[in-house]
């Protein structure tokens, strides 16, 4: 019940991270995605597999993945106006996943007012009866009603936000934040 060997490369990361490539003792993580300010916002996750086709798409309306290793969580919290997180089990997923994108959208609004948007990967792991997570990358992405990207946000109601994709020769995954 204690907590996995880390490796010791394995810092937490405070910047975009661009190509990230997860630790193999990484088996069940969360992206975790919250905002201090935002539109009535949902969390989607694409499925795709090797060749690009879309396999399923998970959000509060359907929160399980098929193979039941990936599930949408709507978590509460007095810190964050909008948080919403996915939980996976990288070594148990369905073998014709080979990519995940997680999608902020906003059915009613514009993405302008959102502030403070921060993506969160933490490894899960079990404490007695606890599910605890420790953090392995996070980033705050600029805020994007501000400046240049504000003409943009003005039009748009969905972001890709992050992507996970399968290193199926090396059996690990890499993590992408879009910018």
């Amino acid at each position: 019940d204690t907590m996995p060997e880390v490796p010791v490369n394995q810092r937490v990361l405070y910047e975009p991270c661009s190509n990230c490539l997860l630790p193999p003792t990484l088996k069940r993580i969360a992206v975790t995605f919250t905002a201090t300010i935002a539109p009535d916002l949902d969390a989607n996750c694409v499925v795709f597999d090797n060749k690009g086709k879309g396999l399923e798409v998970l959000s509060f309306a359907r929160p399980m993945s098929k193979d039941m290793h990936v599930n949408h969580q709507d978590r509460r919290s007095d810190s964050y106006a909008y948080n919403q997180s996915f939980t996976m089990d990288l070594d148990k997923m369905d073998g014709r996943t080979f990519a995940l994108s997680f999608v902020l959208s906003s059915f009613h609004d514009n993405l302008s007012s959102l502030a403070q948007l921060r993506v969160r990967l933490g490894q899960q792991y079990q404490r007695g009866i606890e599910m605890l997570e420790k953090d392995v990358f996070v980033y705050v992405f600029p805020n994007i009603g501000d400046g240049a990207s504000r003409k943009l946000a003005m039009k748009s109601s969905s972001l890709v936000v992050a992507n996970l994709y399968r290193n199926t020769a090396e059996g690990t995954w890499t993590f992408r934040t879009e910018n």
